[in-house]
């Protein structure tokens, strides 16, 4: 069930996505693909998040969210057209999302 923390996750991560493609070299998308890979990395991370349940403490998920974040960026550069993307990009991409979600902990969850 989409709650509203799922669509606050959603446009804060539009955002980021779309101020980082400005920002980190090695990582491009326009606004409409920005859309887009926002919609897969909120829905990739809240399937991980589903699946992962009790089973992490908070402080392990944080710290595994830096990965999971600089991972799905590098597929869905593969998978989400008008998305361009390195490894390297992708990393500092998925730190921006990380630090975002350490900021705003209530949308990030």
């Amino acid at each position: 069930m989409v709650t509203f923390g799922h669509i606050a996750k959603f446009w804060v991560v539009v955002t980021v996505i779309y101020l980082t493609a400005h920002i980190v070299p090695g990582f491009s998308a326009a606004l409409l693909s920005s859309v887009l890979l926002a919609l897969f990395f909120t829905i990739i991370t809240t399937l991980v998040e589903t699946a992962a349940g009790q089973r992490f403490s908070p402080r392990a998920r944080r710290a595994a969210s830096l990965g999971i974040a600089a991972l799905s960026l590098w597929a869905a550069g593969r998978l989400v057209p008008g998305v361009h993307t390195t490894w390297w990009g992708a990393l500092l991409a998925g730190g921006l999302l990380w630090l975002t979600g350490l900021i705003f902990p209530s949308v990030w969850g």
